[in-house]
């Protein structure tokens, strides 16, 4: 039987050369930016927050934002209703997605991170007009009806500029008096300072700021650099539509200097790793979904993006630089570069 720990040294050799290779090249003039694609699943997050941990270890900044952190508002979304679940090509904040690269590539710092909540309105998730707690930063807004509508910023004592579009106020609940208020970071947690009362964990995921310029951005998604393919090829109506809207994301995808996939030996493990992931959900008291549900789920992922139809001919053609080939447990077992 494989040793555990062999297993694991090769895991993390893989992963630390990965991070080796990008560190490299992190002196040029603008960061460089790793793409990652793989289904769901797969282990993107996962492997996105190791890459940023190795790289400073490497002595280098790294940031890792994802192609979810970019799905349209859940107002934005009904009022389009492309598609039953969010996800596909179309539910996504394009010219936002474009302005965050374009910024972290060539702006200057700091710089506004979007982070969308995928738990928010029953799991539907939304963006929200809120920030991550930073000692340095002071929210100035006003409280009305149980909600917190965000319409300020200082960072260390100077007015910061708030990103356009930031989503939707917070709500905080009736405990919460309407009126002027100016939240402040005090042990790590967002503090009232009129009334001294403390943001409730339920709080929604904010804005991130990022004070300086990264070394590296680390851009994940499961269909991050997935390019259009001919027509004759789409099997099904929801590929046909995800096709013809794939275009709109080139811009995006032309800010990546590499991309790795992630490709299971068994692409029926996205329904496994789905149904682990809710069975988490309903054990930390989250709603989660049915196993009917789950198998809807993920049946409609892959009639959107067929993966033999939209990845299989990019790995073919050397469209990526690393191939890596996981196993049910997200290990790698085999990689080949492109």
């Amino acid at each position: 039987m494989p040793n555990p720990e062999d297993e694991n040294s090769l895991n993390k050799a893989l992963w630390l050369a990965v991070a080796s290779e990008m560190a490299r090249c992190c002196p040029s003039a603008r960061p460089v930016v790793q793409g990652i694609l793989g289904p769901q699943g797969s282990g993107k997050s996962t492997l996105a927050g190791l890459l940023v941990q190795l790289l400073d270890q490497l002595g280098r900044r790294a940031v890792s934002l994802s192609l979810d952190d970019l799905y349209l508002t859940a107002s934005e979304r009904c009022s389009q209703a492309l598609w039953r679940w969010r996800g596909p090509p179309g539910t996504h904040d394009l010219d936002l997605g474009e302005r965050t690269l374009e910024q972290l590539v060539g702006g200057e710092p700091p710089f506004w991170l979007p982070r969308f909540d995928k738990g928010a309105t029953g799991g539907q998730g939304d963006r929200f007009a809120w920030v991550e707690p930073d000692e340095a930063l002071v929210l100035n807004g006003r409280i009305e009806a149980g909600s917190f509508y965000l319409e300020g910023c200082v960072y260390r004592d100077r007015p910061l500029p708030l990103p356009e579009k930031m989503g939707r106020p917070v709500p905080l609940g009736a405990a919460f008096v309407d009126g002027p208020a100016r939240w402040q970071v005090c042990g790590g947690r967002w503090v009232l300072k009129q009334t001294g009362q403390l943001l409730p964990l339920s709080s929604p995921v904010g804005w991130q700021l990022l004070p300086v310029r990264p070394d590296a951005v680390i851009f994940e998604g499961w269909f991050v650099g997935v390019q259009p393919v001919d027509a004759a090829s789409c099997p099904n109506p929801l590929a046909a539509q995800s096709n013809r809207l794939l275009p709109g994301y080139l811009p995006l995808w032309r800010y990546l200097d590499r991309l790795l996939v992630l490709r299971p030996a068994e692409l029926a493990w996205s329904k496994t790793w789905r149904e682990a992931a809710e069975a988490q959900r309903r054990a930390a008291g989250q709603p989660g979904m049915t196993p009917r549900e789950i198998e809807a789920f993920v049946a409609y992922f892959w009639e959107a993006l067929p993966w033999e139809v939209f990845v299989e001919p990019l790995i073919a053609r050397n469209r990526c630089d690393l191939l890596v080939e996981i196993d049910a447990q997200h290990r790698p077992r085999h990689f080949r570069r492109l």
